[in-house]
Formats: C-alpha cells, sequence, structure tokens
C-alpha cells in the first residue's frame, strides 16, 4: 500500500508540470509513460471511468488526489485496526504512531493551489 502511495504522490508531480490536454487513454498512457511505474500508473488513472472525461491535466491530478486520499483511508483503517487488536502488546505504540501520521496524510492531501492558478492561466491566455 505505501508503494502505491508513492506511485499516486508521484503521479501528481508529473502532471503538475504537464500542459493540459484532453485525458483520453492516449493522453492517459503519454502521461504515465513520464513516471517510474508506467503500467500501475496507467491501470490507476483507469480505474476511475470518469478520468477519460476530464479535459484538463488539474482534472487528472484531482483523480489522483482523490486516490491518495482513498489509499490514506485504507492505510489508516488497517493500522487502526491493528492497533486496538494488540492492545497492551509493545507493537501498540509504534502502530498507534503510524495511524496518526496515515490519519495526518489524509487531511492534509490537496490539489496544490498553484497547478489551480497555473492552468487556469494557460487556459485564458489560449481563449
Amino acid at each position: 500500500m505505501a508503494a502505491d502511495l508513492r506511485l499516486i504522490l508521484g503521479l501528481l508531480i508529473v502532471l503538475t508540470t504537464i500542459r493540459s490536454s484532453s485525458a483520453d487513454a492516449a493522453f492517459i498512457e503519454n502521461t504515465c509513460k513520464q513516471t517510474q511505474t508506467a503500467d500501475k500508473c496507467v491501470a490507476l488513472l483507469e480505474s476511475v471511468k470518469w478520468s477519460f472525461n476530464v479535459t484538463t491535466v488539474f482534472g487528472l491530478t484531482e483523480i489522483a488526489v482523490d486516490l491518495t486520499k482513498q489509499k490514506t483511508a485504507q492505510v489508516f483503517s488497517l493500522v487502526s485496526t491493528l492497533r486496538d487488536q494488540h492492545s497492551g502488546e509493545p507493537i501498540e505504540e509504534p502502530l498507534g504512531q503510524c495511524a496518526e501520521l496515515y490519519s495526518n496524510a489524509g487531511t492534509t492531501c490537496k490539489t496544490p493551489p498553484t497547478t489551480s492558478a497555473r492552468i487556469r492561466t494557460r487556459k485564458h491566455r489560449s481563449l
């Protein structure tokens, strides 16, 4: 799961640096080719059916952020369950610390505002 989170976060970086374009299958594939794990990147973005209807890189970035939030919530839930199952054991404290980190990550994960502004500016210039 941590590898998936790293992939999604890496994808966010790539998506914020690419020009706006239509998010058809070819666009998703071309975008993902710029990541270290292109196959996983394509699979993740194509797992969201409406990603093919997105018309901007910002839209793909929002999908990646949403996927990151979902994965973070899943990991948080799993770690919290494990912590509760091991109450009173030495592993309880490290699991609690891990749960806290994932809780904070889930609440702070947002689409970068500079990306939004940059894409809006580009759109207005092209009109």
